[in-house]
């Protein structure tokens, strides 16, 4: 469902994103951890994606 809403967002017909933040709040769940990365990857290339202990 997170990659959904972000795409979504992001795929907007006439409106330019210009910034995202998806937070992280220090979850145990590896799938969100992966999904974020993965959407990174996908929509973010060459971005930071920084991450805090």
């Amino acid at each position: 469902m997170l990659l959904a809403a972000a795409r979504s967002v992001l795929r907007q017909e006439g409106a330019a994103v210009a910034e995202l933040i998806l937070v992280d709040d220090v979850s145990s769940c590896e799938a969100t951890k992966e999904a974020l990365t993965q959407l990174a990857a996908e929509e973010f290339e060459g971005t930071a994606s920084p991450q805090l202990p």
